[in-house]
């Protein structure tokens, strides 16, 4: 994804914030068409697989004053909507909705409601409408699931992660509930997470299903990929794929400086112990205060081949080995950029559950940020200023 891409598409997300000026701004500056064409892609992204519908084509249409972008949707029941080179005059069902409507609603927070979509047109052509009921009504569910993808609600990991093709769906069963409890606090906030591994080995155009995942669970998130493989045909608006090694300290200090600092750092790379401590030492400090950095699959951290101890052990007890490494590294004067001499005192909270952990990042040592302390982008080295709530 270019630059240019790249900051139109963080512009329109800071946008939803404030208000129908900014927005106003950003249209401005960008266009009609480029912002509506981010717009239509989120919304296809979003989009619920079409039920019951057969084919059907919805032209869509998106408004900014006199301004009008429109876009013909092919919807095939099973599947989910996408572009399609056919006229939108000739679309069985034409909608419209206003381009700062979606807006708000896409990226300001999840309010678990539908903007003002309106039917402009329906059957094109014919005088009145159809007598075959059944046709109108999979022409309806056609455009229900258009309109689907027009909301900040999105549904649980779980299901997310079985939806995007997650090669980690099945681990993501048993800790998505603990990622839900963790994370519920930054999801409708404008955050950078960052995870290590991607999946699909050594082909490129394979695997990323968890990166999918995150960003349709933060609608207004930036979701960075780490793996030793180049995966840059996964990249898309809001996921951006860096090939590199957990174990490299250069490449870590790159990502940091030109990518960070990060709300969230998911570690579920190597799993060999000397990798995650490595990933550790670098990524932690750069971490956001009030962030999470978690780190899965623990036990694997005592497999033979992972550089760990060769017994067997549970995964209660290779966890808590890890996290005493953990405990034994922050204690010991680290010190990078944005680091501080005693790491341990900026650690707010340690949530260890079966074969993962969540640490929570403290402002200092008085513990995690207050929730009212908005999370807004500053990051390239630039300091927030934070005022107590009025």
């Amino acid at each position: 994804m270019t630059t240019t891409r790249t900051e139109l598409v963080e512009s329109v997300l800071h946008s939803a914030s404030g208000g129908w000026r900014r927005i106003t701004e950003v249209v401005e500056r960008w266009g009609t068409d480029a912002v509506a064409a981010v717009l239509v892609d989120e919304i296809l992204f979003r989009s619920e697989p079409a039920a019951d519908c057969g084919t059907a084509t919805v032209g869509l249409e998106l408004t900014h004053g006199p301004a009008r972008h429109t876009t013909a949707l092919s919807v095939t029941e099973g599947a989910r909507p996408a572009r399609t080179r056919a006229a939108t005059a000739d679309a069985d069902v034409r909608l419209e909705c206003s381009i700062a409507d979606l807006v708000l609603e896409l990226y300001r927070s999840e309010t678990g409601r539908r903007p003002d979509m309106r039917v402009t047109r329906f059957l094109p052509g014919e005088d009145h409408l159809s007598p075959d009921t059944e046709r109108l009504h999979r022409i309806a569910r056609a455009a229900d699931a258009v309109i689907s993808g027009c909301t900040s609600h999105s549904p649980g990991l779980g299901t997310l992660a079985l939806r995007h093709d997650s090669d980690r769906c099945g681990s993501l069963q048993l800790s998505a509930p603990y990622f839900e409890r963790h994370f519920c606090a930054l999801r409708g906030q404008e955050i950078r997470l960052l995870e290590l591994g991607i999946g699909g080995y050594e082909r490129p155009d394979e695997g990323g299903g968890s990166l999918r995942m995150w960003k349709h669970f933060f609608p207004r998130g930036q979701i960075y990929g780490v793996d030793v493989f180049d995966k840059s045909p996964l990249d898309e608006d809001r996921i951006t794929t860096l090939q590199g090694r957990q174990d490299d300290r250069a490449f870590l200090d790159r990502l940091c400086r030109e990518h960070g600092p990060f709300d969230v750092v998911i570690d579920d790379g190597s799993h060999a112990a000397g990798d995650v401590l490595t990933a550790f030492e670098h990524l932690y400090p750069r971490l956001r205060p009030g962030g999470w950095y978690v780190i899965g699959e623990l036990s694997a951290s005592s497999w033979a081949r992972h550089d760990g101890d060769a017994a067997p052990g549970d995964s209660i007890a290779a966890a808590l080995a890890m996290v005493n490494s953990l405990r034994d590294r922050m204690g010991h004067g680290l010190r990078t950029d944005g680091g501080s001499a005693d790491l341990a005192g900026s650690l707010a909270g340690l949530n260890l559950h079966h074969n993962i952990a969540f640490l929570e990042k403290g402002a200092g040592g008085a513990g995690a940020l207050p929730q009212w302390v908005p999370r807004r982008p500053f990051w390239n080295a630039v300091t927030p200023q934070v005022h107590p709530a009025r």
